[in-house]
């Protein structure tokens, strides 16, 4: 029975380690309790993810576990980031880890100047070819959600070209564990197991409805079990045996505050700077005399979007930074598809202008003059 139970044992997938034992020594003292474990847990294995909530530390985390094996193994250590943690990433190696703060770099010339030996670079940059990580002996990426598409290019280039780094982190606050497919991408990325595999080995297809996976009854247990070799979910310190105290949060306090919108002049409030285009707009091409009542709604349309993007300018004109805005400028782009679709379909064009006045202007000859009318009865 001991034997077969060794047999049954040795078909249970679970991540090769590839990584060292650190000296406990050698963290920084900086570290929380269970900072301390997940590096080490991470540098034992070699290929990590690490999918802790929000306020845990992850970007420390990231940053010691990078110095650590870039000091194992004699190379460079490439974190790649979304460019808004930028700051955040050099702050906390200055201020929490008394190291230098990690260069960003964008080309491979940059890449190879730089004297530190823990490199930042954004995705874009990598995904383009900008930067080789195959010059790296340790690459760690942080909201490593942008590979939770196999289909995606960021995806498909990053599987490729991170392939044979020895050390490779991953970090995300938002894994969906309903959503195999995206656990097992982190999985093929990490090299623990390739895709194709994973989903052959754990799961069933349904027959009815494209990507839809079940994990087989009898691999369930597996499935976590594996997952939990090479993968590290924490939502709180106690998860791992250690004090909550500073990370439990009080009940959510909602209170509700209504602005009003009072932007702009006296013209503006209750829709009347609206209610002005909208008139001006109908008594311009009233002599054309080609309004009719299904017009009613592009009006509308067209008004708005020329308030909208009155409003978008002011605001412009007050903070000149929000010219940079991309939501800003999204919306002007909307509202500015807006107005010309209207420019186009109520013939506010100039070239519709024109044709319009000369609709006018034989309409106005074909007007019989009542005098005129008179004079050629007496004859």
């Amino acid at each position: 029975m001991d034997k077969y139970l060794e047999f049954l044992r040795s078909k249970i997938e679970v991540a090769p380690v590839s990584g060292f034992d650190v000296d406990p020594g050698r963290l920084h003292p900086n570290l929380k309790p269970h900072q301390r474990d997940a590096v080490a847990w991470a540098l034992h294995g070699g290929r990590r993810a690490l999918f802790e909530s929000f306020g845990l530390g992850k970007t420390v985390q990231e940053l010691e576990y990078c110095r650590l094996a870039a000091e194992h193994t004699g190379g460079r250590a490439l974190i790649v980031l979304p460019l808004g943690v930028r700051q955040e990433f050099s702050r906390d190696a200055v201020q929490l880890l008394d190291m230098e703060a990690p260069q960003y770099v964008r080309t491979d010339a940059e890449a190879r100047a730089a004297s530190g030996a823990i490199l930042m670079t954004n995705y874009e940059r990598v995904r383009d070819g900008d930067i080789d990580p195959a010059a790296f002996e340790v690459a760690a990426l942080d909201e490593a959600s942008v590979l939770r598409s196999f289909g995606s290019k960021t995806y498909q280039e990053f599987l490729r070209m991170f392939r044979g780094i020895p050390f490779k982190l991953v970090s995300t606050a938002t894994p969906s564990p309903n959503r195999y497919k995206e656990l097992i991408h982190y999985a093929g990325f990490l090299e623990i197991m390739d895709t194709g595999q994973a989903l052959t080995r754990f799961f069933q297809r349904d027959s009815n409805k494209a990507n839809n996976l079940t994990l087989y009854p009898h691999k369930e247990d597996e499935f976590w079990l594996w997952m939990s070799s090479w993968a590290l979910f924490i939502d709180r310190p106690s998860d791992l045996g250690y004090d909550d105290t500073g990370y439990d949060l009080p009940p959510l306090d909602v209170r509700t505050h209504i602005v009003r919108d009072t932007y702009g002049t006296e013209m503006n409030r209750d829709g009347q700077f609206k209610l002005k285009i909208f008139q001006f707009i109908v008594d311009g091409l009233s002599s054309g005399d080609i309004l009719g009542k299904l017009d009613v709604f592009v009006l509308e349309s067209t008004a708005i979007a020329i308030d909208r993007l009155r409003f978008i300018n002011e605001m412009i004109d007050e903070k000149p930074e929000l010219v940079i805005s991309t939501a800003l400028q999204n919306s002007r782009a909307k509202y500015q598809a807006d107005l010309w679709r209207g420019c186009n379909e109520l013939c506010l064009s100039p070239q519709a202008r024109a044709k319009l006045g000369n609709l006018a202007a034989q309409k106005a000859k074909e007007k019989k003059d009542p005098l005129l009318e008179a004079l050629k009865d007496d004859d």
